[in-house]
Parts: structure tokens; C-alpha cells; sequence
């Protein structure tokens, strides 16, 4: 199953390298990097991932679906039956639904200040032991961490462009619930955000790469202390005409072991509740498509999709895996 999975990742990076080198040496130079183009933006669910002339606003809104439905210990699937012969309950599958909402501001063409805030919905579908009482489902819903950001574009010639980003998390979400650590609404800390994000354009495609970062420093008042939560990723788009583009992009995420634990969540009861069980890495293939209204009454209007399907996850210890991410989005710049 490794070897499999293994051959399989490295498909898809040695393809999707040619791909993007093929595009990018075949393709005559664009004059000068653009937004105003359906590739102007990354895929939807890339943050911070472009900035904005003085003076220019933008709104926008992403729906972010996210669904698991199995445990993994490394990345070798475990049996629903085999961790509850050491724990009372584990979770069967859990849906994450999340309304994110952004707004962007630029005081000069080279700095944008950005901030977001989410809106997130967690439901998780426990099974118990035999012994151990029937099945149910656990809920937490509320306000997520709000994040404040700059932006600031220090390259932006040859078609080209690069802006770092730096700002901080606000503790909005809740941590106090009597359910794993990733049913938590926040990190209950003020979190570092760091990033870099490359841009490119050709005549009819688009390349970007972008490696960002969260970071925690200190135990929040539930006495634990989230990992680091890194993303390298990259992405090309193939502009069809001047309203339409379909995207390709490859993410790698890493997320760090939490330290402390969570006094009122027993590590005995069930794996989520465990804190040596939120670590590993995953990397995600996915496909979006971004429409841009370039005149009319809509004009400045951005509609976007993408999805995300995990071709490879290496877990620390049994823990719920992801089965894939939808994504939605709408944006106006004005």
C-alpha cells in the first residue's frame, strides 16, 4: 500500500513539473503581470496570494467543504474495529463546513492590508465500543480566529511578481469544547502568519508558488499549544478566453505535534482527544476553474471553484484523514 501510494505521488509531481516547464518555455512572453485576467488570481483556495493598486478594495467570500472518513497510522489505513479495542469511542467520519470572509485594502501599489474571519461548522459522527453506549454525533460551531496581514509586493517586473506577507492572529475561535482538538474553533493564541508568493504569466498561461506558515509560542489557557502549521504550494492556469481559466495545483502541508495537553480532554477515551495524534504530513492534487467578469454591469466580479483530493497522507498515530476539499468563492474588486 505505501509503495503504491509512494509511485503514485511521484507521478503526479514528475508530471505535473513537466507540465508546468513545457508550458513555460513553449509559450511567448507576457508584457507586463496582470490581474485583469481570469489567471490574475490563484485558485480559490490559495490565501494571500495576490495584492491590489493604491486605493483598490476588494470583498470576497470561500465556502471551504472538507470531509474524513477513515484513520491512518502513517499512512497505512487502520480499521474503525482496531482502535476501539483500545479506546471507548472514535470518530466514524466528520464533516467541516466553513464560511470565510475577507476584505483587502491597498494604501500603496506596494503595500495591502488584508483581513479575514471564518465562520465554521464541525460535526463528527462517533462509534462506540461494545459496552460503551450507542453511536452519536458531536457539534461545535462559532466564530473562527480573525487574521490581520500586510502584504507588501517587492518585485514586479519581466512578468513577474513577489510579495511577502506578515501579520497575526486574533484568539476569536473557542477551545473550550469537550471534544478532540480538532473540533476547536481557534488556537487560543495570538499566532505569527508568514509567507512568500511567486507570480508569473505567459501569453495564455499562468505559474505561481507560494510557501506560507503559521506559528504558536506559548500555551493558550487550555495549557496546550498548537504545531506549526506549514504550505508549499504551486499552481499553473490556462487562460481559454478573456472570462474563463481552469487551474491545476499541488499542495504540501505539514502540521507540527501539539504540545501541552487539554486537562478536561481524556487521551484514554478517544484518539482525537489525544494530543501526540494532530501531526503528519499530506499532499493534495487538485482542479479549479475561475471566471472573471470583465465588463457589464458585474464588471470587477470573480467566481471560482476548486477541488482537492489528498494523493498522499502520512499520519503520526491513528487519526482521522482527509477524503477531500470543495471549494467556492466570490470576489469583487472595485
Amino acid at each position: 500500500m505505501k509503495s503504491q501510494i509512494n509511485n503514485r505521488y511521484t507521478f503526479f509531481r514528475l508530471f505535473g513539473t513537466a507540465l508546468l516547464l513545457l508550458c513555460f518555455i513553449t509559450e511567448p512572453l507576457y508584457s507586463q503581470w496582470t490581474a485583469a485576467r481570469p489567471d490574475g488570481h490563484a485558485p480559490i483556495g490559495v490565501h494571500a496570494e495576490h495584492t491590489h493598486h493604491k486605493g483598490e478594495w476588494m470583498i470576497g467570500y470561500k465556502y471551504f467543504m472538507t470531509y474524513s472518513d477513515r484513520h491512518l497510522d502513517g499512512n497505512s489505513e487502520v480499521p474503525l474495529s482496531n482502535i476501539l479495542d483500545n479506546y471507548i469511542m472514535a470518530g466514524q467520519d466528520m464533516m467541516m463546513h466553513m464560511h470565510m470572509f475577507e476584505v483587502m485594502y491597498a494604501t500603496s501599489d506596494r503595500l495591502t492590508l488584508m483581513l479575514m474571519g471564518d465562520l465554521m461548522f464541525h460535526n463528527m459522527n462517533h462509534a462506540h465500543a461494545p459496552g460503551f453506549g450507542e453511536d452519536h454525533s458531536h457539534n461545535t460551531s462559532g466564530l473562527g480566529d480573525i487574521r490581520l496581514s500586510g502584504l507588501y509586493m517587492f518585485y514586479d517586473r519581466n512578468n513577474q511578481r513577489m510579495h511577502t506577507e506578515l501579520g497575526f492572529t486574533i484568539p476569536t475561535g473557542r477551545i473550550d469544547y469537550f471534544e478532540g482538538y480538532d473540533m476547536q474553533l481557534g488556537s487560543g493564541t495570538v499566532d505569527l502568519i508568514s509567507g512568500l508568493t511567486w507570480l508569473a504569466q505567459r501569453e495564455r498561461t499562468s505559474f505561481g508558488a507560494q510557501a506560507s506558515g503559521q506559528f504558536s509560542f506559548y500555551e493558550n489557557s487550555r495549557n496546550y499549544r498548537r504545531g506549526e502549521r506549514v504550505n508549499a504550494t504551486a499552481w499553473s492556469g490556462y487562460v481559454i478566453n478573456d472570462w474563463i481559466s481552469p487551474l491545476i495545483r499541488l499542495s504540501l502541508n505539514h502540521t507540527g505535534a501539539i504540545s501541552g495537553r487539554d486537562p478536561n480532554l481524556d487521551p484514554s477515551i478517544d484518539p482525537a482527544r489525544n494530543p501526540n495524534f494532530h501531526s503528519g504530513q499530506q499532499v493534495d492534487a487538485g482542479a479549479g476553474l475561475n471566471v472573471y467578469l470583465r465588463e457589464g454591469r458585474f464588471s470587477g466580479v470573480r467566481l471560482a471553484l476548486e477541488f482537492l483530493y489528498p494523493i498522499y497522507q502520512n499520519l503520526d498515530d491513528p487519526q482521522m484523514a482527509n477524503r477531500f476539499t470543495g471549494v467556492f468563492g466570490v470576489q469583487y474588486a472595485f
